[in-house]
């Protein structure tokens, strides 16, 4: 535990000297690093009994990024590779709420579009085709073939769509994507009412079914 507490003395540290002293934030935030860097194993915040969290390992590097003045691609390489570990935690995990959103910062990082929060059409169609297989061989191997964007791309293939989609949808596209949006559950009927409708099923009632039944 020694180890994990000088990580967390340092990064600490840095996170009080941020708005104090810049030279000083980034030098232990260095020294914080190093630390990760130099003893890994011990560091690894997804083992038992680890006094380092995930959040702990991003604080040092966001703040690095954030306080040096000339971009630093090791430290760039490093966030990227710690949220992939995040990810495939959670995977392994089942942690399917978890895993989701670090799928989202993994993606919004290195589209670098975190300020905005999400991907538009320009950025979707520049990512890096090594990441999307990276994640979604993640997403495949650790879910027994349940989820992945191979897995989606299956299902919108099957019901007879093409992968050309135009930007500009008619209803005959929207049509096409509520019934992948059904086959993923997505989309569902409402049945409590007299009168049927269709609705966007919530997030976390979503997360629960998967918990309750990957494979529905």
């Amino acid at each position: 535990e020694g180890l994990q507490i000088k990580f967390l003395v340092k990064a600490n540290h840095g996170n009080l000297l941020a708005n104090k002293s810049k030279k000083q934030a980034i030098d232990a935030y260095t020294q914080a690093y190093k630390t990760l860097k130099k003893y890994s194993t011990e560091t690894n915040p997804f083992g038992e009994n680890k006094i380092i969290t995930a959040n702990n390992i991003e604080s040092v590097h966001r703040g690095l990024l954030e306080l040096q003045s000339n971009p630093n691609q090791e430290i760039d390489s490093s966030l990227k590779q710690h949220f992939y570990d995040r990810l495939e935690h959670s995977l392994k995990s089942k942690n399917w709420k978890a895993a989701d959103k670090t799928t989202d910062t993994l993606m919004l990082f290195i589209a670098e579009r975190e300020e905005e929060g999400y991907l538009d059409i320009p950025q979707i169609e520049k990512f890096p085709c090594s990441d999307l297989q990276n994640i979604n061989k993640l997403w495949v191997d650790n879910s027994n073939n349940n989820f992945g964007f191979s897995v989606q791309k299956k299902i919108w293939l099957n019901q007879g769509n093409k992968l050309d989609v135009q930007r500009n949808w008619n209803k005959n596209d929207e049509e096409k994507y509520l019934r992948f949006a059904r086959e993923l559950g997505w989309y569902a009927d409402d049945n409590t009412n007299a009168k049927r409708k269709s609705l966007w099923v919530n997030y976390e009632r979503y997360i629960e079914l998967l918990n309750s039944n990957p494979k529905s």
